[in-house]
């Protein structure tokens, strides 16, 4: 699935402005020589009162009558995906202006396809102007359709005029032109949808400054090598974005590596800089090439990462077995703690000395006489009546004090 040009904004225009938007629109009057350089497919227009024969004439009304420091019209602009046919572009523009504007609102639409000079594609694209009054079924002639509205008695005032221009507005009238425009590119079959989503929340990064806007005049007086430099840019940072795309569903990051690209790709990205002896651009065996070695450097780092934390999590084990504590050795301790204690109750009798275990086969080896064994337990027997008699002693005493 490849990506689609996404282009929609919306802007209004002041009073005094509105008639000579609509023939802009409809590219009539001081508009008609721009059909020259470029292909007006369609022009719509619809929703008027009873006393508005056009689209222009509605407009010079609202520019009459509509309040001071008021706003005459508001434009959609959108640009149509060059994938459909001309019959296709216009059922898409007419179902997203009807689910945009229903019957409310008065409207003319003009549908524009001029053609670029860098590549000879078509730009096809629309302007949807439609009055921001909306439509209530009381018959009004211009003087009043374009009054203050009058909510407890609207027959006696103007026509209640659309509550936009806020974020959320301008969010949903973006979101359902994607949606629309999807609906249509899946219908006719197309590998292609439009996504709304800035570069930055769909993950491409770029390091070179956006490309600014060059009118036709700017244009006219580029080389064809300079146009042809700067449409193999412009290429090759669609190229860029798709491989971005691509990998932001691998597991791995290309954020530095690409970013490199990108600052290897600059050629244009000024208009003050000067047009000869631009950068040259990399060929695509070269950028290839380089995104393979990308590839490898990360892979390589991927691995040392994970020899790294297998190391890391052996020390640790080894760290926790070293930290286990030595039960013997504990045993010990506290053997010689408990003779210390009988010691110290029985002055003048010797110490029991260190225990340790006897296994079956020293036993074999060297038995314990009977004599070493009588001697043992009478040394045992003295050191425990000792203990014993002392602990009487000073349970007796407890009362006492």
């Amino acid at each position: 699935m490849s990506d689609g040009y996404y282009q929609c904004s919306v802007s209004v225009g002041a009073k005094g402005g509105g008639a000579a938007h609509a023939r802009y629109v409809g590219r009539t009057g001081e508009f008609e020589h721009r059909s020259k350089t470029e292909k007006l497919e369609a022009v719509v227009e619809g929703n008027l009162p009873a006393w508005a024969r056009t689209a222009d004439y509605f407009f010079q009304q609202a520019d009459k009558y509509e309040r001071e420091k008021g706003t005459t019209y508001r434009d959609v602009e959108f640009a149509l995906p060059r994938q459909l046919n001309p019959e296709q572009r216009l059922a898409l523009a007419n179902d997203f202006r009807e689910r945009l504007l229903g019957d409310r609102h008065a409207f003319i639409m003009g549908l524009h396809t001029p053609v670029s000079q860098f590549d000879g594609q078509e730009q096809p694209h629309a302007h949807l102007a439609f009055s921001e009054r909306m439509n209530d079924g009381v018959a009004r002639d211009p003087d009043e359709y374009f009054k203050r509205y009058n909510a407890k008695n609207p027959e006696k005032g103007g026509c209640k005029k659309l509550a936009g221009g806020s974020k959320e507005a301008l969010d949903e009238t973006r979101k359902l032109w994607e949606e629309v425009a999807n609906e249509h590119l899946e219908r006719a079959g197309l590998d292609v949808r439009l996504d709304r989503r800035s570069l930055k929340e769909r993950g491409i990064i770029r390091t070179v400054p956006p490309e600014q806007h060059w009118g036709p005049g700017f244009v006219a007086k580029l080389t064809p090598d300079e146009k042809a430099e700067i449409q193999r840019k412009r290429d090759l940072q669609k190229e860029v974005d798709q491989i971005q795309l691509r990998e932001n569903a691998q597991p791995w990051d290309l954020a530095a590596e690409l970013a490199e690209v990108n600052r290897r790709a600059e050629i244009l990205t000024r208009p003050e800089r000067k047009l000869p002896g631009f950068g040259k651009m990399p060929t695509q065996q070269e950028m290839a090439a380089e995104i393979r070695e990308m590839r490898e450097q990360h892979e390589k780092k991927q691995r040392e990462k994970a020899a790294q934390a297998e190391k890391e999590k052996q020390a640790e084990i080894e760290a926790k077995a070293n930290a286990v504590p030595d039960r013997h050795a504990e045993n010990e301790k506290a053997q010689e703690k408990k003779s210390e204690q009988i010691t110290a109750a029985s002055p003048g009798t010797p110490p029991l000395e260190k225990t340790r275990t006897v296994t079956a086969e020293e036993l074999e080896k060297e038995p314990i006489s009977e004599a070493d064994q009588a001697a043992a337990q009478k040394t045992m027997d003295v050191h425990l009546d000792d203990y014993e008699q002392q602990q009487e002693q000073e349970q007796g005493l407890a009362p006492g004090m």
